[in-house]
């Protein structure tokens, strides 16, 4: 996100530019994310997770590489303090029923050769099975609200670092869903509490990445799953499928009439094991040196 800065010029300050020669030295940028998806319809952020523990009752579903991390910072109206949210993709996820699916629509039932509406004369099927999304949802909190993380937030950077001033925890008490299956059958989903609890937050405000990264100490728990990660986060998440899908530059000879949208200093490329275009620079180190 970029924001335009007016100057006003006055004789003051053309008298002691001509006095020293040179230009003052801006102040660093105020403290800021980019509003994201969930939010106001940008991609949300991609956090990059680095495993540090497990319990043994992870499951290999459970333990994540990356996330998609909505985020917003806001100041309530009328001023007083800042705040920051985070809004974890796994516990959206949960609830949204990209997680937990099932078989429960008849008109997905074309293993018993109904409902297709095509099948072939020769008796085959060219239906595919079709698992229907189980949405989850809290009792206590029908709204959802508590799938965002909220605390405090600074006003402004402190050596290129916003920092929030608390921990921000994001947590669903899923409650049980029995299911009528297609088949007959029935599926239970026991009850789930989940818990996301982000931990000394760090919004990088440089110029070189005002506001579009930040790290933290992750903290998930699914039941009895508890693991913990270091995360860096970075704007905006691109899907990829080769280097070419992550280049901030436009091509019109080959058709790519917009960039990807990501800081060309981050250097992208395409991870393939992630699905995603991820910086080859350090974004959390000033000067942005290349990864090792």
């Amino acid at each position: 996100m970029f924001r335009t800065i007016s100057f006003a010029l006055t004789a003051s300050f053309f008298a002691g530019l001509a006095m020293s020669g040179c230009f003052a030295a801006q102040p660093p940028p105020q403290c800021q994310t980019v509003s994201t998806q969930d939010f106001n319809g940008n991609p949300p952020y991609l956090a990059m997770l680095k495993q540090t523990s497990a319990s043994a009752a992870c499951t290999e579903g459970q333990k994540l590489a990356s996330m998609l991390v909505g985020v917003q910072d806001y100041v309530p109206p009328g001023g007083g303090a800042a705040k920051l949210v985070l809004r974890p993709g796994r516990l959206v996820d949960l609830a949204q029923g990209n997680v937990f699916k099932a078989d429960i629509d008849a008109k997905n039932d074309c293993q018993a050769k109904k409902n297709c509406g095509n099948c072939g004369p020769d008796g085959g099927n060219p239906c595919l099975f079709v698992d229907d999304p189980v949405t989850r949802s809290d009792p206590e909190d029908p709204e959802g609200k508590k799938l965002n993380a909220l605390g405090g937030f600074a006003r402004a950077p402190s050596s290129g670092i916003c920092a929030a001033s608390e921990p921000l925890v994001a947590s669903q008490n899923f409650e049980a869903r029995t299911l009528a299956l297609v088949d007959g059958g029935m599926a239970t989903l026991p009850a789930l509490p989940a818990t996301f609890s982000f931990s000394d937050v760090k919004v990088i405000t440089t110029f070189e990445v005002p506001g579009t990264a930040f790290t933290a100490k992750l903290s998930q728990t699914e039941g009895a799953c508890v693991a913990a990660y270091d995360v860096v986060a970075f704007y905006p998440s691109i899907a990829c499928e080769a280097d070419v899908d992550c280049d901030p530059n436009t091509d019109l000879d080959a058709g790519r009439n917009t960039g990807s949208g990501i800081n060309p200093d981050f250097a992208p490329k395409c991870d393939t094991d992630l699905g995603f275009c991820v910086p080859t620079v350090d974004v959390t180190k000033p000067g942005l040196p290349k990864l090792p």
